[in-house]
């Protein structure tokens, strides 16, 4: 999946390398090797993962439902701030993923990236409370 940054990361992106021009593929070799090698020196061994069970919610119709994540856990976005026409253009790939509805005359769409981090969004739209998961 493609991760496009908003235009501001984009933009000090974009200086940090005219700044600093990209590596050779020698010196990106030599480096990836010199920070592989820091890091099996330095890296812990990887133990066991100490998980504990999962508390049991409920069953319904003899399915079991665990919780596997406190309350509140995930945030959701409560009052978006959207933009429009070009400015949503110049912060957004055309190949980016949104999520969007449609009542009476107003749309909304928010990107699906923003959403891996929240996977909900309270919101009104056409003068109707919804909340959108992802």
């Amino acid at each position: 999946m493609r991760t496009t940054l908003p235009s501001t990361r984009r933009a000090a992106w974009a200086q940090a390398l005219s700044a600093n021009p990209p590596l050779s593929a020698n010196q990106a070799a030599t480096l990836a090797l010199a920070l592989m090698a820091a890091l099996a020196v330095t890296a812990p061994a990887p133990a066991a993962a100490q998980r504990p069970d999962p508390e049991v919610f409920g069953v319904f119709e003899a399915d079991t439902m665990y919780t596997v994540l406190p309350p509140d856990a995930i945030p959701a976005i409560r009052d978006p701030r959207y933009v429009r026409g070009a400015a949503a253009r110049d912060q957004m790939s055309p190949e980016e993923v949104v999520m969007g509805v449609a009542l009476g005359d107003q749309a909304v769409a928010w990107s699906t990236w923003h959403l891996d981090r929240h996977e909900i969004v309270n919101d009104h739209v056409g003068g109707r409370a919804i909340a959108a998961t992802w």
